[in-house]
């Protein structure tokens, strides 16, 4: 899952993601977008590189619950870049480098509010290999949908950037480094016209479109709540007021 072939036994789990980037996208490596076929099947995962993706992940068997391949799903991670539309800039939820230290690991997705969200791990599909992307079961059950395209194309290489909206009637606590997301590989029968690079982070352009309030049933909850308590407040004195009025005129 991680493209030995080409990462050295030198670079471990915390090397550069710059030098992974970098071996990735040489011409001398893309020269030759299709895989070489095993005898039989062919196999999918020869030239798909999930970084960082640790050993135990990719045991199918481990019972102790560290796997992160179920059969032809692959699970990544929150990364440390994410975006709120209730704030006014984007949060970082680690700092890799030590330089400083973050405020929480955990934030959390208000009802009716967007989030933008990066995966932990660094993706490569050759040109032959699409990807299906959804999120785990537990959170789709507390509401929170994704509003992103739901595949990666072919020839796509960098960190999955997904936009999501929490439909459900509670507040989402998410957490840096859960496991999120799924990745479902598949073949297709030509090679596709690459998609090239993607993202290593968050961007101006994926987060300034949904910069303000959210327009959402909670918010418009909120504020027909708010409208019948003026009312109320407005209205019990003037009915007061007229029933006092005719009183007066009646008699």
């Amino acid at each position: 899952m991680r493209w030995r072939k080409i990462i050295p036994e030198d670079i471990d789990e915390a090397g550069e993601l710059s030098e992974i980037v970098a071996r990735i996208v040489s011409p001398a490596l893309t020269s030759s977008p299709r895989p070489t076929p095993t005898v039989g099947r062919p196999s999918l995962y020869d030239n798909i590189l999930v970084y960082p993706f640790p050993h135990h992940a990719e045991d199918k068997h481990d019972e102790s619950g560290k796997s992160r391949v179920y059969g032809a799903i692959c699970e990544l991670t929150l990364g440390t870049d994410c975006f709120l539309t209730s704030e006014k800039i984007p949060r970082k939820l680690s700092d890799p480098t030590g330089q400083y230290a973050p405020p929480s690991p955990f934030f959390t997705i208000e009802p009716g509010e967007f989030a933008v969200l990066v995966t932990e791990e660094f993706v490569y599909l050759p040109n032959t290999v699409m990807a299906l992307l959804s999120m785990r079961n537990r959170y789709k059950q507390m509401g929170l949908i994704s509003v992103s395209g739901f595949h990666v194309d072919p020839g796509f290489h960098g960190k999955i950037v997904l936009t999501v909206y929490n439909a459900g009637p509670q507040e989402i606590l998410l957490k840096y480094g859960e496991r999120m997301f799924m990745l479902a590989f598949s073949d297709v029968g030509n090679n596709a016209r690459p998609y090239g690079k993607g993202p290593l982070g968050l961007s101006t352009t994926s987060i300034a479109p949904l910069k303000g309030t959210s327009v959402s049933p909670r918010t418009l909850d909120e504020r027909l709540r708010r409208l019948e308590t003026i009312v109320q407040i407005l209205l019990i004195p003037l009915l007061a007021a007229l029933i006092i009025a005719l009183v007066r005129l009646l008699t």
